[in-house]
This record gives C-alpha cells, sequence and structure tokens, in this order.
C-alpha cells in the first residue's frame, strides 16, 4: 500500500504538479495528492500504534511480573507445523522467524533480542519429521536438533517443547509419546512444554486443559517427566504479551530449581551404546 501510493506520486509530471492543463486540474491534482498523503500518514499511524501497542503491553506485563534479568538461551524442539518459528516470533516480540504453515525451518537458526530488559537468544531447530512415519530419519532428525546444542555453548538453559494442540492426543502417530520415550532425563529436566494454537483449545477440547491432561496418559506422563511443567500460548495474540511473561516466569522458576545450570551434554536424545554423555565446551 505504502508503496504503490510513493509511485503513484512519483510518477506524476513536474509541469502538471504546477500548471496542470487548466485551473481545474490543478484543483484535482491538489485533491488527489492531499488524499494520497491522508492514506499514506494513516498507514503509517497505523502500523506505528500497532508497534507502541506492543510495547505498551510488554510495559504492562513487566509491571506485573517478576521476571531475571539474566540472560536466556532457549532451544526450540517440536514436530513440522507445531508453530516453532511462530512461538519464537511471539516470545521476541518480532518477526525474525519465518513462519507459516507449511514447514519452512530447513537448518538450525538463531536470532536474539532485548526482551523485558534481559537478552534472550532463541535456537529455531528444524521439524522433526514423524518418526511413525519416516522410522529411516531418526538418526537425520537427531544430528539437525544436536547442531542446535552447538550453536548454545555453554548450552541453553531451557528446552521449550512446542506441541500442538491438534496433536496433544493423536492415538496413531503421537508426538508426545515419542518425546517421552526419546529424550534424555537431564533434558527433560530442562524442559517445558508447550502447547501452541491455543486459539483451538476450545474448539478440539471440550474441557479445562488441566483436566484433559490428567485423562491423557502419555501427556501427562510427559509432563510429569518435565517437573509438571506446561505452558499454552496463541501466536495469533501477539499483543497478549501476559502470556509471554507467565512463560517466562516458570523457565526462570525451572533455572533456579537447576541453581542456574544450563544443559550441557552434546545430545538430548537417549543413546543405548552411551547412557553418560559429553558436555559441550
Amino acid at each position: 500500500m505504502v508503496v504503490n501510493i510513493i509511485e503513484k506520486s512519483r510518477k506524476k509530471k513536474p509541469e502538471e504538479m504546477r500548471h496542470g492543463n487548466s485551473q481545474e486540474d490543478t484543483g484535482k491534482n491538489l485533491h488527489e495528492l492531499i488524499r494520497e498523503t491522508d492514506e499514506l500518514l494513516t498507514l503509517m499511524m497505523g502500523l506505528e500504534m500497532s508497534e507502541t501497542a506492543l510495547r505498551l503491553s510488554q510495559a504492562r506485563a513487566m509491571a506485573h511480573s517478576n521476571l531475571s534479568k539474566q540472560d536466556l538461551r532457549i532451544v526450540l524442539l517440536g514436530f513440522l507445523t507445531a508453530g516453532k518459528s511462530a512461538t519464537g516470533n511471539t516470545i521476541l516480540g518480532r518477526n525474525v522467524f519465518r513462519a507459516s504453515f507449511v514447514t519452512t525451518t530447513r537448518s538450525c537458526e538463531k536470532q536474539e533480542a532485548v526482551v523485558y530488559e534481559r537478552t534472550i537468544s532463541i535456537k529455531d531447530t528444524p521439524g522433526l519429521l514423524d518418526p511413525f512415519v519416516f522410522r529411516h530419519i531418526k538418526d537425520h532428525n537427531e544430528s539437525d536438533i544436536e547442531k542446535s546444542l552447538e550453536m548454545s555453548a555453554p548450552g541453553p538453559h531451557v528446552f521449550l517443547l512446542v506441541i500442538g494442540v491438534e496433536g496433544l492426543a493423536r492415538v496413531d502417530k503421537n508426538p508426545v509419546k515419542w518425546f517421552q520415550e526419546n529424550l534424555e532425563k537431564d533434558a527433560l529436566n530442562h524442559t517445558v512444554v508447550l502447547v501452541t494454537h491455543a486459539d483451538l483449545l476450545d474448539a478440539l477440547i471440550d474441557e479445562p486443559l488441566n483436566e484433559y491432561i490428567q485423562k491423557i496418559k502419555d501427556l501427562k506422563s510427559l509432563i510429569d517427566s518435565c517437573g509438571g511443567r506446561y505452558h499454552t500460548l496463541n501466536n495469533m495474540d501477539r499483543n497478549n504479551q501476559g502470556q509471554v511473561t507467565e512463560l517466562l516466569e516458570k523457565i526462570d522458576e525451572m533455572v533456579q530449581r537447576n541453581g542456574g545450570r544450563p544443559y550441557t551434554r552434546q545430545n538430548i536424545f537417549k543413546r543405548q551404546d552411551d547412557t553418560s554423555g559429553c558436555e559441550i565446551q
């Protein structure tokens, strides 16, 4: 819209703007220029107000929170289309990861920003291909994810295990069960389960999420393995910064319980031939 208005203005000949073919033409040109200028100003004010609304929301959320000022390193994990990239954008308060309804993250990507007076670094990982369908690519999945650990040296403080609400109780291809069976124990001690697409909760689950969790064995087991830590996030409501501060508070509490110690092993998946793991240098 802005580009179209500017281009239209550029195409006007200076002579037409100054003189026109007649007094009537001059009036029309002036009226059109004023209208286009008003459109441009209105659009620019709208964009500025949107940015201002986000910052005001962040300020209000911070005023009612008790967030740490320590830098935070986050790694996003999840299957395809779970909303990892959109989650990174919501937390950082800006569009730095490319997010869409189809998978776009094909390699580990790192972005960071100062959020609530602290530097938050986020590593977005390629979406895991469903291992129940693509069993032969399990090792490929793991190597992609573990590259993110090298980018997070001396190690991430938290893994956000991103699961779309629609994937919570899929019986035949259950991402919840897969993570429960494959994540290394100490990795679970550094993990928060993040349920995305929260705007669909009411449509897909006809009861409060905490009650629903109690009924789904695999989901309850996974969350219990993560110390009972879970959170819901609506990436369609970016101005609701309260949901972000609540998530960060849960992460800060977990980091404190871990004595501020980041995850330092070079793998997060269980190994049959090696249970000791190696620390990130």
